[in-house]
């Protein structure tokens, strides 16, 4: 991942456990809304988000998520060194499909952390002001220009132009002369963001488990967006996670049924256990 993430110590979460220590009450949910075993259900249409919800939501999610949240702005001044990294975060640490509403989502979120980060370290400077407004105006520009039928189209891979990712390039080379400008030595350098090594347990076996990203959970809660939409099915073994998530744990009723909770992931070899609920 970009930059070191400190190690964490493990937690426990009622209904998940990863390793050992704390725990917390989990609340009760029934089973309405999660899909059949093994089956993801279709995405019906979504309603365009205002870009003061992405916004909303961006903010929420850098609050609560370490991982989306570490910082892409590093400053030494003793030897005049500035690291900045403007990488997407990868889609799925996002949402469980990239649709033009979640790649929205994903470059809200990097621009609420990029402006925390450089008001905070570089706040009595102003090269970056005007780059990160054209930013939040290309975000505006998009957000406000789709409709229902276009905010829930796949998006594999970010479309060849994208004014949007044209911003933040005009953001790094604004940074660039900064740094020829004022004798500092910028490394814009960036790393391959994979996730982290963890492996999930279900104890008993007999459970469904299901999760998304907590980005997508925060999405789901908005007028218009689908939850059902946004459930994938994991099972027992390693896997690649990064960041906060949010799942539903499905066992039989005499297993105590089924609950809802956040859980997260920020360092390797983490073992994640679901246990069912007291």
């Amino acid at each position: 991942m970009p930059f070191a993430i400190p190690k964490c110590l493990c937690v426990m979460i009622v209904g998940v456990s990863i390793a050992a220590g704390y725990q917390a009450q989990a609340p009760k949910s029934d089973t309405a809304g999660t899909p059949a075993a093994g089956k993801r259900p279709v995405t019906p249409a979504s309603k365009p988000l205002t870009p003061q919800m992405l916004q909303e939501i961006a903010l929420r999610a850098i609050s609560s998520d370490g991982v989306l949240g570490r910082p892409r702005v590093l400053v030494d001044s003793t030897t005049k060194t500035l690291r900045m990294d403007i990488s997407p975060t990868p889609m799925q640490f996002i949402a469980v499909k990239t649709t033009r509403t979640s790649r929205l989502l994903e470059q809200a979120v990097r621009i609420e952390v990029l402006r925390r980060d450089l008001k905070k370290a570089l706040g009595q400077e102003t090269f970056w002001q005007a780059p990160v407004v054209g930013v939040d105006e290309a975000i505006r520009k998009t957000a406000t220009s789709l409709t229902t039928a276009t905010a829930g189209a796949l998006s594999p891979v970010a479309a060849s132009g994208d004014p949007i990712e044209a911003s933040f390039e005009a953001l790094q080379d604004a940074t660039k002369k900064f740094g020829d400008d004022s004798g500092w030595t910028v490394d814009q350098t960036r790393d391959i963001a994979t996730g982290f090594r963890v492996k999930v347990v279900f104890l008993p076996e007999r459970a469904h488990v299901f999760v998304m990203p907590f980005t997508a959970y925060l999405l789901s809660q908005k007028p218009g967006q689908s939850l059902d939409s946004q459930w994938v099915e994991i099972f027992e073994g390693p896997r690649q996670m990064s960041g906060k998530y949010h799942f539903k744990a499905v066992w039989p009723r005499e297993l105590h049924g089924a609950f809802e909770n956040n859980f997260d992931v920020t360092d390797n070899d983490q073992e994640i256990k679901f246990t069912p609920q007291e």
